[in-house]
């Protein structure tokens, strides 16, 4: 009972940091976009940057996540492999765009 209740709280958490990094690193440039025409528009790097760094902390957040449940057995080895699968299928392309677009605005 307490496996089943841990992994299913894990699986949350995985799930809503995979989506939260994945809208963020996809939508950043939008973001900083609506934030500078709401504030000043001499922040628009800084607006860039934020939502670029917290999208790949989202991303690292489930790896050392697993990570630490598997080391302290809490989680299988075999369930762990296929979070860190995941993880990686879809944060590797989405962090290399999110680095391309940060890497073209700061020149």
């Amino acid at each position: 009972m307490w496996r089943t209740n841990l992994l299913v709280i894990v699986s949350f958490y995985i799930l809503v940091s995979l989506v939260m990094a994945t809208v963020g690193g996809l939508y950043a440039q939008d973001f900083a976009y609506y934030l500078a025409d709401q504030t000043s528009k001499d922040n628009l790097r800084l607006f860039l940057t934020i939502p670029t760094i917290l999208s790949w902390v989202l991303y690292i957040f489930p790896i050392v996540l697993t990570c630490l449940l598997s080391i302290k057995k809490k989680i299988s080895k075999k369930i762990s492999a296929i979070y860190i699968f995941i993880t990686l299928l879809i944060a590797i392309p989405i962090s290399l765009f999110s680095f391309f677009v940060f890497a073209m605005w700061m020149g």
